[in-house]
């Protein structure tokens, strides 16, 4: 009876494990580590719309290329998952993707969104204040700016900013006109004479003999 001893399993020369480490390393980087990087980087929360019926959420694509958003989900600050939303499709290139909600998930007197990737990664969150009602929170410019409040609705497009009104003195408050009336040289040569500081004209008459 002869006895068969199993062959030690054969192992790799130090020169070609380096190798396939690296080769690992590699493609883990390129298809899993560094999409998920990518997309954390540019998409972003974009605009939100707490006192809308339906409520909804933009985000907004800042790169040139589509990501997929399949198995990414959009969360309050509750701490139940049944009423968050789960994302599918993609986002195209520079562009915005609206999700609507049922009115009643996110609270208006305050509340946050929270934006996490497929592997439970966080990518991006904004928590507001006080909502208004029909007005929006958004970031202006679009996926780099500061969110601004109370601002006009533009959902799926561009966000405006808040037009800001030149300060005015009191006399333009009462008559927007007046710096043009001031410069007209028929009112400069009625008004000039009834100045209190204006120098009046004195006739000099000659001595009588």
């Amino acid at each position: 009876m002869s006895i068969t001893k199993d062959s030690p399993p054969r192992t790799l020369p130090r020169g070609e494990s380096l190798k396939l480490i690296i080769a690992t390393a590699i493609y883990l980087f390129i298809f899993r580590l560094a999409p998920a990087a990518f997309a954390s980087s540019t998409v972003t929360v974009n605009e939100i719309c707490p006192r809308c019926d339906p409520e909804w959420v933009e985000l907004y694509n800042n790169s040139n290329n589509p990501i997929s958003l399949e198995n990414w989900q959009l969360k309050d600050s509750n701490s139940s998952s049944s009423d968050d939303i789960t994302l599918i499709g993609s986002i195209q290139p520079n562009s915005f993707l609206v999700f609507d909600h049922d009115k009643g998930w996110l609270n208006d007197s305050g509340d946050s969104i929270t934006l996490i990737d497929s592997n439970g990664n966080s990518i991006d969150s904004y928590s507001y204040p006080s909502a208004t009602e029909n007005k929006t929170f958004s970031r202006i410019p679009d996926g780099t700016g500061e969110f601004q409040n109370n601002t006009v609705s533009t959902k799926s497009s561009a966000n405006q900013a808040i037009p800001t009104s030149t300060p005015r003195n009191r006399l333009q408050r009462r008559n927007p006109q007046l710096p043009q009336l001031l410069f007209r040289p028929i009112l400069l040569r009625q008004l000039l004479p009834r100045l209190r500081f204006w120098p009046k004209q004195t006739t000099i008459h000659p001595p009588k003999f």
